[in-house]
């Protein structure tokens, strides 16, 4: 996708996961993760353990933590390089074509690998 494509409160695709967008800069977007949530709760008393959760897109919607600003979930900087993978839809549409091999810098494939596989374990858990 290009700069111009993303408009505030719109969603997009990167990564297999879906982004809101929360604010376009100069040269960046702005946007929360709409998939699945993990919460950490953890307490001044080391003593007592965190406690960590995942919440579903539902769970997390319904809780209001994609209600914003400010969010209760992290906002992600995308950058350009980030940009041009980003896609309207699941299914790729909107994707630019650029051959991405010459480019050094493409930190959201590498950020978002670990993250993806494990969205799609889950998924694949829930659908049998």
């Amino acid at each position: 996708m290009k700069h111009s494509d993303f408009v505030i409160g719109g969603s997009f695709w990167c990564a297999e996961r879906e982004w809101r967008c929360t604010d376009i800069g100069t040269r960046t977007i702005i946007a929360i993760c709409l998939d699945a949530t993990e919460v950490v709760t953890s307490f001044r008393d080391s003593a007592v353990p965190e406690k960590t959760r995942t919440l579903t897109h539902a769970e997390a919607n319904a809780e209001g933590w994609f209600n914003g600003p400010p969010y209760a979930v992290a906002e992600r900087v995308f950058d350009e390089y980030d940009q041009i993978p980003c896609a309207f839809d699941a299914e790729g549409n909107g994707e630019t074509s650029i051959d991405l091999s010459g480019f050094r810098h493409i930190s959201l494939e590498d950020m978002l690998k670990d993250a993806t596989e494990r969205h799609k374990a889950r998924k694949e858990k829930e659908a049998s």
